[in-house]
């Protein structure tokens, strides 16, 4: 049981890396170079793009490139930077929202 919302994002922090090894495959499609792409400017300081926002059919992959991307940062940059949250589970079993656990 979580018993802060500190709590939860901390456990998260180390649930994160198992997740990715488990869900993202290292099979990368045209969409992941883009958001790579993305992410390596934006921390290099060659873009001001601060928001990506995808949208698609359920089942579709979006959780799978989120996860690639962040096998990518945990990789190249550090580590410790680095967290992966699932919004739904954020509201379903921390009854926080994304906002909130970002001042946390």
């Amino acid at each position: 049981m979580v018993h802060s919302l500190k709590d939860y994002i901390l456990r998260k922090l180390t649930e994160g890396e198992e997740l990715s090894q488990t869900f993202a495959s290292d099979v990368y499609r045209h969409m992941f170079l883009r958001l790579k792409k993305y992410f390596d400017d934006f921390r290099n300081n060659k873009s001001s793009e601060r928001l990506i926002i995808m949208y698609g059919l359920r089942g579709i992959g979006k959780t799978t490139l989120l996860l690639q991307l962040y096998k990518h940062i945990r990789k190249h940059y550090n580590r410790d930077d680095v967290l992966y949250i699932s919004c739904d589970e954020l509201v379903a079993f921390a009854n926080s929202s994304l906002s909130e656990a970002l001042t946390c």
